[in-house]
């Protein structure tokens, strides 16, 4: 019969394997986070920002005449806001439940942005010139496809680049505006 020692001994072996592997990642990990720039886990070095400049003129309707262009009524409306989207001034009218455009000149509303005006605005934001290697539209989230996009305004375009860093540029429909980039280096630091 072997002595409650031998077990001891045992279970404090197995023990100090686990919880060194366990120090090991974290070591690794912190090194990680500590050496690597976070501008280049962002993606920042990847993009040319939109300049968020709006042309306010005399010549745009009210937020009054673009909600009713809408449909909607002011009672559903939580925010206006003026943006520039793919060059054209719009409200983007906020309601409980949904998010229209309307064009800030004609009152038309605009629609939210098809394929080619997504690859198109992902391929201005993208400072290496390469090529767009597949482009998704994204209607919810799924933890197998863009799990990286989790929390963002859905639906959206993905749009992925041939690139090393392995890019993918996610752009809302709704709001015609660019979400966030993620890159090879993005998800290792979300694995670690």
């Amino acid at each position: 019969m072997k002595s409650s020692k031998y077990y001891v001994r045992k279970t404090h072996r197995y023990l100090s394997v686990f919880i060194g592997i366990q120090f090991f990642f974290w070591t690794i990990g912190g090194l990680y986070f500590s050496w690597t720039n976070i501008n280049h886990i962002h993606g920042d070095h990847l993009i040319n920002f939109p300049e968020a400049k709006v042309n306010v003129s005399n010549n745009l309707i009210t937020p009054n005449t673009a909600v009713l262009n809408a449909g909607l009524t002011s009672k559903k409306i939580s925010k206006i806001n003026l943006a520039n989207v793919l060059g054209k001034t719009v409200y983007r009218i906020y309601s409980d439940t949904n998010l229209v455009m309307v064009n800030a000149k004609t009152g038309q509303i605009r629609p939210p942005l098809n394929k080619n005006e997504a690859i198109n605005f992902a391929k201005q934001l993208f400072k290496p010139n390469t090529n767009v290697t597949t482009t998704e539209y994204v209607t919810k989230q799924n933890i197998n496809r863009h799990y990286q996009y989790r929390g963002g305004p859905l639906p959206a375009w993905a749009v992925s680049f041939k690139h090393p860093s392995n890019s993918v540029i996610y752009i809302s429909a709704k709001k015609g505006s660019f979400e966030t980039i993620r890159n090879k280096q993005w998800r290792l630091f979300d694995f670690l």
